[in-house]
């Protein structure tokens, strides 16, 4: 992956490390998002590339995977 960065979801009363893994790779730009992620994950996709473009950046025109490990754990949010 190229860059990586840790964060911590919490599930109930336990707290667990997530791993943000990204990576650009040639392909149709688009941005797609794995590791289990919920329906308000999923959407994230929208908000993400308007966030970049709101701040003049220029949206990268590759595919854009981000990861969310463990694979194993359900995210939300």
């Amino acid at each position: 992956m190229a860059s990586s960065v840790k964060s911590f979801a919490i599930s109930g009363i336990d707290a667990y490390v997530v791993n943000i893994e990204s990576d650009t790779i040639y392909g149709q730009p688009s941005v797609t998002i794995v590791g289990l992620g919920d329906a308000a994950i999923k959407e994230a996709r929208q908000r993400l590339e308007a966030a970049i473009n709101h701040e003049n950046y220029d949206f990268p025109k590759m595919k854009v995977v981000i990861n969310l490990a463990p694979g194993d754990i359900k995210k939300s949010g």
